[in-house]
């Protein structure tokens, strides 16, 4: 919107009523950001005015035009075109019981937007799958942009028939596990695991599946992706996450992390900062939020220790 725009739409208006700070009656109102200001103090008076401007026409400029509206369609998402849907109630807006006919028509119309809004098998299976999708973007607290991708990958997976044979929730957690590394956000396949109904192993499988069939590049995780995550879990301050971080750096130059699960690695650097910097925490405290054993922090914190030159009992 240009300034001159801008300008011709904060407007001065009388009301009767007094700003409640200076008493001043004189108000400027922008239809822009809904708020009512006092011209004198500057107090907002009220921050949630309706636009009452006409809806713009579909002229030349038809993105000046389209901005006016809310957020763009999302073409991942089954029936996005069509975002309304037909109340199954039996009353009408002024909450009179509308007539049998009415709800008859009603019904049938209810039918059609439903067929409208999923006209393949592949949007009919998204939108049974969009429930769990939801409920575990949700449970491990994922992005949006986490969650788009998610959707993403699944259409595909339906779309190569990937489904068949196999059970709506393995294919959306395999999903949701090749969303997050593509995204950046790492989660392990045991924490989606957790909170599905699918095991480990199978997910695992699943997963390579689909990575195959869909020719996804996914980058190896890596074992400071999961450092600000652990170490915000455990409650530690910024000086042993950074000493933790410096730790993960000198065993991947050292070649120490070669081979190695990154969150045995990560889990191991984190319980030996917080000896080194005193903010002391427990193996088991430290394997519940890394979800792995106490035996593989051991071990990890042998090579780490060893390689460093560290004394990790002091």
């Amino acid at each position: 919107m240009t300034s001159e725009s801008i300008t011709n739409a904060l407007h001065r208006d009388c009301f009767d009523e007094c700003c409640p700070d200076c008493g001043c009656k004189s108000f400027m109102t922008d239809p822009i950001r809904g708020e009512r200001v006092c011209n004198k103090c500057g107090m907002v008076i009220d921050d949630s005015i309706v636009d009452e401007r006409p809806e713009p026409n579909y002229g030349d400029d038809r993105s000046q035009a389209r901005a006016h509206y809310g957020m763009p369609v999302n073409r991942y998402f089954p029936g996005s075109s069509l975002s309304t849907d037909i109340s199954t109630g039996n009353r009408d807006g002024n909450g009179n019981i509308i007539s049998y006919e009415k709800r008859m028509r009603f019904s049938h119309l209810r039918k059609v937007h439903f067929r409208n809004c999923v006209k393949k098998g592949v949007e009919r299976n998204l939108r049974a799958a969009m429930g769990e999708i939801d409920r575990l973007n949700a449970a491990l607290g994922l992005p949006g942009n986490v969650h788009e991708k998610t959707v993403s990958i699944y259409r595909r997976a339906v779309t190569k028939n990937l489904v068949k044979g196999r059970s709506i929730d393995g294919l959306v957690a395999a999903s949701v596990y090749a969303a997050c590394r593509q995204c950046g956000v790492p989660r392990t396949l045991d924490e989606i695991a957790d909170h599905t109904r699918i095991r480990r192993k199978e997910l695992a499988r699943i997963s390579r599946m689909v990575n195959r069939a869909l020719h996804l590049k996914l980058d190896a995780a890596k074992p400071r992706d999961f450092l600000p995550r652990f170490c915000s879990a455990l409650g530690l301050s910024n000086e042993t996450e950074c000493k933790a971080r410096e730790l993960l750096e000198a065993s991947e130059e050292l070649g120490i992390s070669s081979g190695r699960t990154p969150v045995g690695i990560v889990a191991a650097a984190i319980y030996l900062a917080t000896v080194l910097s005193g903010e002391r925490r427990t193996k088991k405290a430290v394997s519940d939020v890394a979800k792995v054993t106490e035996v593989t922090i051991r071990n990890r914190l042998k090579e780490i220790s060893a390689g460093l030159g560290i004394d990790a009992s002091a």
